[in-house]
């Protein structure tokens, strides 16, 4: 009879130390809420006794339409929406046509500075120059523009169209089949020489209240 409740209490132990055990790296929003025309505040951070870096855009918080969702999803966190704590399923967000286009000067000069700025990710990806570097123990702050809305080449992106209170978190991972395959070697080494190593786990913020009125 002892050994078996010794047992029971080892099992026990062990569930109780796999619930408690922290993820490595995460993110957490420092806003109390999110709502039109604000700034996100969201800081990475690493708890672990290794250096790591990532591949994210620290410029962006939006998926840019010109870049091939794959690639988006590479170096953006993705933005989660909820409602009464259920997933709103959105890829891209809902577009509305601004003007017309294709005769639109402007229009046309949006789409040939994408094709560079495509260009120039892939360049500065295969590089590793689009990188974040997460020391041990340290934490990385950004501020960044986040609204429900924003404008690319005459479109106007939205990602919530309905009034309401809504929470939203973000995820990211840095996919390894990905970077395998676009990431010049040579460049990966320099950041192995200096002890920087990729992180491949899931990144997840904290929930927020995202506020629509």
């Amino acid at each position: 009879m002892k050994i078996l409740i010794l047992i029971l209490g080892i099992i026990l132990t062990s569930c109780n130390n796999k619930k408690s055990i922290e993820p490595e790296v995460s993110f957490k929003i420092h806003n109390k809420e999110l709502y039109r025309n604000n700034f996100l505040k969201i800081e990475i951070i690493n708890k672990s006794h290794n250096d790591y870096f990532i591949c994210l855009d620290a410029t962006s918080i939006y998926f840019n339409l010109g870049i091939d969702y794959e690639t988006n999803e590479f170096i953006h966190p993705k933005p989660i929406f909820y409602f009464n704590q259920e997933i709103i399923e959105i890829a891209y967000p809902s577009t509305r046509m601004i003007k017309p286009m294709y005769r639109d000067t402007t229009y046309i000069n949006c789409i040939k500075r994408n094709v560079k700025y495509k260009q120039k990710v892939w360049d500065d990806l295969t590089e590793l120059k689009k990188t974040l570097l997460l020391k041990k123990n340290t934490s990385i702050v950004l501020k960044l523009p986040f609204n429900n809305s924003y404008t690319r080449c005459n479109k106007r992106y939205t990602y919530i169209t309905e009034k309401g209170n809504f929470e939203i978190q973000f995820k990211y991972r840095m996919n390894r089949e990905y970077f395998n395959k676009i990431i010049d070697k040579k460049f990966l080494l320099k950041y192995q020489d200096i002890n920087f190593k990729p992180y491949f786990g899931e990144i997840v913020s904290n929930k927020v209240p995202y506020i629509l009125k």
